[in-house]
């Protein structure tokens, strides 16, 4: 028995002494070349050695197969060549992953990297993550990159993440997006949210790559390409060869709707690609609602591209951007003046211009509409008229989402525009504010909660909405009231949902008749249009925003108004109109 462990000792001892001399001749060489096995690999539990292998400071790292790679998750370094021999499989370890944002590759600001896949298996586990014993999240994906330069994947296939197959986003300000980015051969299967998610890319080119079976958390898609704020950007992409088949989602997403007028210019080429058997479509489309003002802004092309959907087959060739989906096909058209009911000029903030639409009452004395204002995400403007002499009380609930640890900056304007320095709100708390209205007119707040949600309120003034951009709202079942002026016959209420997320809308008149309604509204943008009998008055109109009626959850929609002044209210008293 001792002589057996004594053996067994000393064979291991010199199974080290043999890796580490190895180990060492590599790195003396200039191409610095080492295998990940020489670390110390072991079959229950290989991070350290892998781990140890990206950080040895070698210029390639050999992922051999001498046997199934079960790690946590492992972070790559810049200047460095992965090769992953064929037929090796990488696995997420079982019981771990346990943060919501845990992934199997992390890419986090470096550059230079190459990882040459060979045709190997990245694996996760996404029933586990789906189960009891882990927090839901979105979040946790193959290979992970943000504000990354110069990376090449290529050779592999990433299946059954609890998040993207890939995920091409911004993790600062420094570079908020991911540049010369190169995706090929890659199979994206089974994963939970997409198979590609492009949040904010430059120089990107996805080629020869297959998109298929991403169920599990919506939008569910072979690709999405879906900004979180407008400062990031998708800038000369390149679909090129790629093929979406049988995703609960659509094929290829491209979501503009958190872009605007201060966004880079948007340029995306889909070449020789085709989806199949996409629950919602092939090539979907959700613009900035705002982009028919920024003529140019957008350039989307299409060469040699095939969607079926339902037995119907279309081919795509065109230099044009889409103006319109039909039955989950795109169709292509030029844009003809009486195809769009202009919008009115954006809210200016100036007090002089919009008063209280019942302005015979002091906005200061009467009491504000007990109706709930919405949850807001991403971005939101919040106007208060008060008048000279009055303190204005108001309260901000700043709610976490995920992982955000962040507190909420406001930016208040007096009518002038003056501002009125005051705290950030902090994460998770009702936090009340208070000031001197030193001006009579309409004082504006400003947030970006991003993926975090706000909620204003106020004791002592009633509280309106800008919506000249898209009002993101999440969780709410709420109506807004809005003034449609003497003079205007036709307008409209444009209303969308996020990915797969639901909701249903119905247009009111002032007698509280459903004039218009629709119910299950998802990423294609639902028009709610009237046209007025009485046009020769100022009415007071309502959008009424419920629970989906398939029985799925509300969580974030987004709506925009055409035709009419471009501010809402949840109640009539509450509400701000131009000053005639």
């Amino acid at each position: 028995m001792y002589v057996l462990l004594a053996t067994l000792v000393a064979c291991l001892s010199v199974r080290a002494s043999s890796n580490d001399a190895a180990i060492a001749e590599a790195l003396a060489k200039p191409d610095k070349v080492v295998k990940a096995s020489w670390f110390g690999y072991e079959a229950a539990e290989a991070t350290k050695a892998l781990q140890a292998a990206i950080n040895s400071g070698a210029k390639k790292v050999i992922i051999d197969n001498a046997g199934e790679w079960i790690v946590e998750p492992i972070i790559l370094t810049s200047d460095q060549v992965i090769e992953i021999e064929k037929s090796a499989v990488i696995t997420a370890k079982r019981g771990a992953f346990k943060g919501t944002s845990d992934s199997l590759f992390n890419l986090i600001g470096i550059r230079n990297v190459t990882i040459d896949g060979n045709g190997a298996l990245l694996r996760m586990w996404k029933s586990d993550y789906f189960s009891p014993e882990y927090k839901r999240g979105e979040w946790r994906t193959g290979i992970n990159i943000q504000s990354c330069s110069n990376i090449t994947v290529g050779g592999l296939t990433i299946k059954d993440s609890g998040g993207d197959g890939i995920y091409l986003g911004n993790a600062g300000e420094a570079q908020p997006y991911c540049k010369d980015i190169v995706i090929r051969n890659v199979v994206c299967d089974g994963n939970a949210r997409q198979g590609i998610s492009v949040i904010s890319a430059e120089n990107l080119l996805i080629e020869n790559c297959t998109l298929i079976n991403t169920i599990g958390t919506p939008p569910e898609a072979g690709i999405d390409f879906e900004p979180n704020f407008p400062h990031e950007r998708l800038v000369n992409i390149v679909v090129r060869n790629c093929v979406a088949e049988n995703n609960k989602g659509g094929g290829y997403i491209v979501y503009f709707c958190n872009f605007n007028e201060t966004t880079t210019n948007v340029s995306i080429t889909y070449d020789n690609c085709s989806a199949k058997n996409n629950a919602f479509g092939g090539f979907m489309y959700s613009f900035w609602q705002g982009f028919e003002d920024f003529p140019g802004r957008t350039k989307i092309r299409m060469l040699n591209c095939r969607a079926e959907v339902r037995g119907s087959n279309e081919t795509y060739n065109t230099d044009d951007y889409v103006a319109g989906i039909t039955a989950g096909l795109l169709k292509f058209k030029k844009k003809q003046k009486s195809d769009i009911i202009s919008r009115t000029k954006p809210f200016s903030g100036d007090g002089k211009t919009y008063v209280p639409f019942k302005s015979s009452t002091s906005p200061g004395k009467a009491p504000p509409a007990k109706a709930p204002t919405p949850q807001m995400r991403e971005k939101f403007r919040c106007l208060l008229y008060a008048r000279q002499g009055e303190t204005v009380t108001f309260n901000v609930t700043f709610n976490k989402i995920g992982e955000a640890d962040m507190t909420l900056a406001l930016d208040i304007t007096s009518p002038s525009g003056n501002k009125i320095a005051v705290e950030p709100a902090p994460l998770d708390q009702k936090k009340e504010y208070q000031f001197a209205a030193t001006e009579t007119g309409v004082y504006t707040i400003k947030g970006l909660p991003g993926l975090c949600t706000a909620q204003l309120s106020s004791k002592t003034h009633c509280l309106s909405f800008a919506v000249d951009t898209p009002l993101n709202i999440f969780k709410s079942t709420v109506s807004l009231y809005f003034l449609v002026p003497a003079g205007v016959k036709d307008f409209y209420a444009k209303v969308w949902g996020s990915g797969g997320e639901k909701v249903n809308a119905t247009l009111i008149d002032p007698q509280g008749t459903m004039v218009n309604k629709q119910d299950n509204i998802s990423e294609f943008a639902f028009k709610l249009a009237a046209s007025r009998k009485t046009a020769w008055k100022d009415e007071v109109w309502a959008i009424k925003f419920e629970k989906p009626s398939d029985g799925s959850t509300i969580e974030d929609y987004f709506f925009s108004l055409y035709g009419v002044p471009p501010v809402v209210a949840s109640s009539k008293g509450s509400l701000l109109v131009p000053q005639q």
